[in-house]
């Protein structure tokens, strides 16, 4: 799959654990479907600490 299959969509930082993040897409079914993330991942793209990334959005290609 080249990145010529995805599209910029919003993501919403909806549970952020140690190892894993759940993101919600919202171009996924109105946001319904968790995508899981390498915390490290969403910690350094967002310059927060994983406790402040919950109800974090993020531009994500998916």
């Amino acid at each position: 799959m080249s990145l010529k299959d995805h599209v910029q969509t919003r993501a919403t930082v909806v549970r952020a654990g140690e190892t894993v993040t759940l993101v919600s897409i919202e171009d996924w079914y109105g946001g319904q479907i968790l995508a899981p993330v390498d915390t490290a991942i969403i910690v350094a793209a967002a310059g927060k600490p994983r406790q402040h990334l919950p109800e974090t959005k993020l531009w994500v290609m998916a």
